[in-house]
């Protein structure tokens, strides 16, 4: 493999054996030849339109769905890729029928035969031997791939950007015109840049006319105690679904990483249970997702008896290093947690109290009241009575 799309990528340079993304090598081969058989499907639909034949509004989302699940991050489903793979050859094998053939490239002629992974190795970034030419292709595709993502969100609410379609499909054909010069392929980065401004206007109109206009908003950082869903992205439409489902079941709902500029618009601040945001960018969602500590939280508030550090990582999937950073994180949130020989517990009152008089030793005062705290209670006060 070989993928530096993210500023993430291995040694500042390019990952090649696995992403530090996450994705294997056998997701990052299906991804490029996603990509490929979709600038192929590309150079078809500009063709028929240059022809002045229309294009289906099916053939626009593929496109941009395409483009979409192949940025970081976003989905690593092996039989998912493979799935649009076969989908975009079947329509490149449709729309192949109604152009005479002349001109078209080995993407938009391809029809799925041989073995995918040699396919793959033989498309991928490195295909492409000048340097300054493979950057720049890389350079537009990338940018098409990050207006493709707002696409997808233009089109969640049933709308669409017919200028940005076509401007996007024409530029990702050229990364397949093997005659366009560093000067030209400049020139279509600029004009990628300009349609990008375009389709994040178009989003724009398609939030503020469900959400309303954008407000300074005071957000909450910390947790509170209720059970809560973490929500990362950008899709406003799955939030506003997600809000829907849990207002009023005791669910809180988080936002974290590019989720949290949904604060801001009007229509979310009626939910009560949208209460504010964990975490910080979203690279570091992978470590911070394993230590959101509302599961933890919700274990020891609902146990009888402490807790210990192992068991609270079993029953969570992870490992005690973890659940202790979460104790820790917890703490200073302002849950009072107490650490007992016997695990952890959290003491907040159950609004119940008991008196005990009794008559006995030093010795078995000390284990009663040690014992009264390792299962969870607390001792108010102590009166002596020596008679």
């Amino acid at each position: 493999m070989f993928c530096y799309q993210c500023q993430e990528t291995a040694g500042c340079t390019g990952c090649t054996r696995a992403g530090v993304c996450g994705k294997s090598a056998r997701t990052a081969a299906l991804q490029d030849l996603l990509v490929y058989v979709t600038r192929g499907l590309c150079q078809l639909t500009t063709a028929l339109r240059n022809q002045g034949e229309a294009i289906i509004p099916e053939d626009d989302r593929l496109v941009t769905e395409n483009l979409f699940v192949t940025i970081t991050n976003a989905n690593f489903d092996d039989d998912a890729l493979q799935a649009r793979i076969r989908a975009t050859l079947e329509r490149n094998a449709a729309l192949r029928s109604r152009l005479d053939g002349a001109g078209l490239s080995a993407a938009a002629r391809w029809d799925g035969s041989g073995d995918w992974d040699d396919k793959a190795q033989a498309v991928g970034v490195l295909s492409t031997a000048d340097e300054d030419i493979r950057s720049l292709r890389e350079l537009i595709t990338y940018g098409l791939k990050g207006m493709a993502a707002y696409n997808h969100h233009v089109n969640a609410y049933g709308k669409s950007a017919p200028g940005v379609d076509a401007f996007l499909q024409a530029a990702l054909a050229k990364t397949l015109d093997d005659s366009l010069t560093a000067e030209e392929l400049t020139a279509l980065a600029l004009e990628t840049g300009k349609y990008g401004v375009d389709v994040m206007a178009a989003l724009d109109e398609a939030n503020t006319s469900a959400y309303g206009h954008p407000e300074v908003t005071r957000v909450n950082l910390g947790v509170r105690d209720n059970p809560a869903i973490l929500v990362s992205g950008h899709d406003l439409h799955d939030l506003e679904q997600l809000l829907e489902q849990t207002v009023g079941t005791g669910v809180d709902v988080y936002t974290h990483g590019e989720m949290l500029p949904a604060h801001y618009y009007p229509a979310f601040q009626k939910y009560p249970n949208f209460v504010g945001n964990y975490g910080n960018a979203w690279w570091q969602q992978k470590e911070e997702w394993e230590l959101f500590p509302q599961l933890r939280l919700d274990m020891m508030r609902l146990a009888s008896a402490p807790l210990s550090g192992g068991a609270l990582g079993r029953e969570t999937g992870v490992s005690r290093q973890v659940v202790v950073q979460d104790i820790a994180l917890l703490r200073t949130m302002g849950y009072p947690i107490l650490s007992t020989a016997r695990g952890y517990v959290l003491n907040v009152s159950k609004h119940a109290s008991r008196f005990f008089k009794v008559c006995h030793t030093n010795e078995q005062t000390e284990d009663e009241l040690v014992t009264i705290v390792d299962l969870g209670g607390t001792v108010v006060d102590v009166m002596v009575n020596h008679r």
